[in-house]
């Protein structure tokens, strides 16, 4: 016949953990301000500027090569992102999303 309380043990979990408390909402924005902040979150709209070498040039757009596959048509030296925030229960999801100036119409007109 024990109990949770004793000389070897602390009161029972369950009586003061919320996650035993079936009143508790799973809902990470119920359970803290901070979430609420997030929640539904689209931007900043954000210019960046990006350089790729090591002589702090940008990667100038290059067409795809298949023997490579490699090669970005888009100028990346300064292109606008944003974040895109979905909180669902306990599940926070971010994904950032990039905007790049329109390829070169060379690039638009290849075969």
């Amino acid at each position: 016949m024990g109990t949770c309380s004793s000389a070897l043990t602390k009161p029972c979990l369950g009586l003061t953990d919320p996650r035993y408390d079936p009143n508790v909402s799973n809902y990470i924005v119920d359970q803290d301000a901070l979430w609420k902040q997030y929640a539904g979150s689209w931007g900043p709209f954000v210019e960046r500027r990006n350089v790729i070498s090591d002589d702090n040039a940008p990667r100038k757009p290059t067409f795809f090569n298949p023997q490579e596959k490699d090669g970005w048509p888009y100028q990346v030296d300064v292109f606008t992102s944003f974040r895109v925030v979905k909180i669902d229960g306990t599940r926070f999801t971010s994904q950032k999303i990039y905007l790049y100036k329109p390829a070169p119409a060379e690039f638009c007109n290849q075969t």
